[in-house]
């Protein structure tokens, strides 16, 4: 791990070196937005389709909190974009 980070360390530290991201296939705005919240639950938009999740009583144990809630909504975002062929 010291070896990689010792790497990286060195590679960003060159200036000038640039990357540039270019979109696979046509850019598509689909209005998606996705919110987690510790007192209620998930909630996902995709244009004009929504889903909401509300969080059980028994949800928070030992490793779960506000980041752990985000995570699992991005994860529902994935299954969803999937679902619609995208």
């Amino acid at each position: 791990m010291i070896t990689d980070l010792k790497w990286w360390l060195s590679t960003l530290s060159v200036r000038g070196i640039t990357c540039t991201l270019v979109p696979q296939r046509p850019v598509c705005k689909l209005g998606i937005f996705v919110d987690a919240s510790t007192s209620w639950g998930i909630g996902i938009i995709i244009s004009s389709h929504w889903a909401t999740f509300c969080l059980t009583k028994d949800w928070k144990v030992k490793g779960r909190d506000i980041h752990w809630l985000e995570i699992l909504a991005i994860n529902f975002l994935a299954y969803f974009l999937k679902d619609m062929g995208l």
